[in-house]
């Protein structure tokens, strides 16, 4: 069994930061990104978010 877990931390006075990570489990192969988006606050987690969001779309194995 697998568990997945990580945690981040907001700068002090900030609500968000730009720190993600990305973990694909599929049968044959595993994804893992840790992603930071340079910054503080919305706008870096806002580009973290979807950096994670593009990654998680591509084709597993290598195949682009």
């Amino acid at each position: 069994m697998w568990t997945t877990a990580y945690r981040t931390s907001p700068k002090a006075g900030e609500e968000a930061n730009g720190d993600a990570v990305l973990v694909r489990r599929e049968d044959d192969a595993i994804t893992l990104a840790v992603i930071d988006g340079l910054g503080h606050g919305r706008l870096a987690a806002a580009a973290s978010n979807a950096a994670g969001d593009c990654l998680g779309r591509l084709p597993s194995g290598g195949d682009l």
